[in-house]
Order: C-alpha cells, then sequence, then structure tokens
C-alpha cells in the first residue's frame, strides 16, 4: 500500500512488508466499513429503541459501551489503528540512513525554504500522547536531517487511508484548490497558508492551483517539515516550510491571501482552536 508514495523518498518495502500493509489496509477497510454497518444495524434494533427521544451524543455513547458488539469494533478498530505504523516502521528503521542522506541532497536544490525553530516550546498536546497512535508522535526527532517520523507519517497514512485519498495522498487539498479555482477565477492568490501541514501532502495542490503563489506550510514538527521540504523538491514544486505553533503564527498580520488547513484542528484542545482562529 506504500504504492501511494510515488517521490523521491519512497521506500522499498519487502514483499512480506508490502504483505502486511495489504493485510492491514484490508482490515481497516473492512472494520470502518462493513463491521461499522453492522453495528449500525445492532444500535437501530437493540440500543436506538431504548433511549429517549431528547437523547443527545453522550447518551448514546453511555448505551452502546456495554454493547458487545461495539466493544469488538472498538477492540479491532483501536488494534488495525496500532497495526498501521507495525506494518511500516522496519521498512523506515531500515532505510533510515538513507532517507537522511536523500534529504541533505534535496537541500542543496536551493528550491523552496526550510525554517527550522530549535527553541520552539512544543505545545503538551503534542508531547503528553501519541496523536492517532503513531510510535513517537508527530515530533520525535533523531537530530539534523531526520526524516524518520515524516516517512512514518506519510507511509502510515498510506496504509491507514487504503486509496481513499488520491494517488499521491493529496485529495483534501487538490479537491479544495481545485473548486476554489473553478469556482471563483478571478481570485488569484498570492500567499498561500498551510496551518498543521505535517509532510505537506495537502500543502503542495495550492502550489499547482496558484503556481504565483508563495505558498507556505506551517507545523510544530521539525523531522515531519524536513520530509516535506524534501518531498516538495523531489516533486519539483516550490514551498516554504515553517516550525512554528498555529497558535501563535510568527508571520506579519494580513500577511496572507488565503488561510488553509485540513486534519488538524480535530487534535487541538478547544482552547487552541480558539487561538487559532
Amino acid at each position: 500500500m506504500t504504492r501511494f508514495v510515488s517521490h523521491d523518498l519512497k521506500l522499498s518495502p519487502t514483499r512480506d512488508e508490502l504483505a502486511a500493509q495489504d493485510f492491514v489496509s484490508s482490515l481497516r477497510s473492512h472494520v470502518l466499513n462493513p463491521m461499522a454497518a453492522s453495528m449500525k444495524a445492532r444500535f437501530e434494533a437493540e440500543v436506538a429503541p431504548r433511549l429517549p427521544e431528547n437523547a443527545r451524543g453522550r447518551d448514546v455513547l453511555k448505551a452502546m459501551q456495554p454493547h458487545p458488539y461495539f466493544r469488538f469494533y472498538s477492540a479491532a478498530r483501536v488494534k488495525a489503528q496500532e497495526m498501521v505504523w507495525a506494518s511500516v516502521r522496519p521498512t523506515i528503521e531500515r532505510e533510515r540512513a538513507g532517507l537522511k542522506a536523500r534529504f541533505e541532497g534535496f537541500s542543496v536544490s536551493g528550491v523552496g525554504t526550510l525554517t527550522l525553530n530549535p527553541d520552539l516550546a512544543l505545545p503538551k498536546n503534542v508531547t503528553a500522547l501519541d496523536v492517532h497512535l503513531m510510535p513517537g508522535n508527530y515530533h520525535l526527532d533523531g537530530g539534523d536531517g531526520d526524516l524518520a517520523a515524516g516517512a512514518l507519517y506519510e507511509n502510515g497514512l498510506s496504509v491507514f487511508s487504503f486509496g481513499l485519498m488520491g494517488e499521491t495522498l493529496d485529495d483534501i487539498g487538490r479537491s479544495v484548490a481545485m473548486w476554489l479555482g473553478l469556482r471563483h477565477p478571478d481570485f488569484r492568490p498570492g500567499a498561500v497558508l498551510d496551518l498543521g501541514c505535517s509532510v505537506g501532502h495537502q500543502t503542495l495542490p495550492w502550489k499547482r492551483v496558484y503556481p504565483e503563489a508563495r505558498v507556505t506550510g506551517l507545523d510544530v514538527s521539525a523531522p515531519c517539515l524536513r520530509y516535506a521540504h524534501a518531498r516538495a523538491q523531489s516533486m519539483g514544486l516550490e514551498a516554504h516550510f515553517v516550525q512554528a505553533d498555529a497558535c501563535r503564527v510568527p508571520l506579519p498580520g494580513a500577511s496572507q491571501d488565503l488561510v488553509f488547513s485540513s486534519m488538524f484542528l480535530h487534535e487541538l484542545p478547544v482552547k487552541d482552536i480558539r487561538a487559532v482562529f
């Protein structure tokens, strides 16, 4: 399933590793589709009739938690999530040094920029837990040139999404950017900012749709940003990546014509979501 990572940072998994990735993708598809549909049917037949008319989400959860099928579904979903990362980690560990060498090679090309801040205080919602059960979370850093966290995220996302995010995992950014370009052809932004860009997979479509714009991706993770920078260069796209907290964007006011974000706000506590806006 790592076939969705097709640029110059792509890995070379063994046949056993590919088989494991294919199995995990199939398992996730099974959990999220037929198992989820079966759970919905059980809810409607066995749980919903006992709920009061004014039941809210918390009431539904409380009523479902003891149900054997809900417990089975939840356990399967958590285990499948853990297996996503486990299926790609052996390849990454084996090729970690090679990824660093490729990053160093791209760094001299002069396309785009990478601005890291070693003094940045990482927020607690990043450091205190493994978001989406990704080992080490986005920020685990092995030092200068280390791309492992970025590689883990993109290759894991390839397995995780089982094809639903497009051939280069950029379907969200590409769909929104193309829609905006077609719906509002007179809007020509000079500066576009992507908040919480991780490895830049949803950042680069904005450069494709608006090639004259200065496109910037912002994130707190140094290894993800290194990976994003090298990924953009390998695709021949100029983008600028900045390590910073989206709650305190280090850019002048009114300097951006468009601010975009995807798959990011749901990882923040409510107070930080307010700060971002």
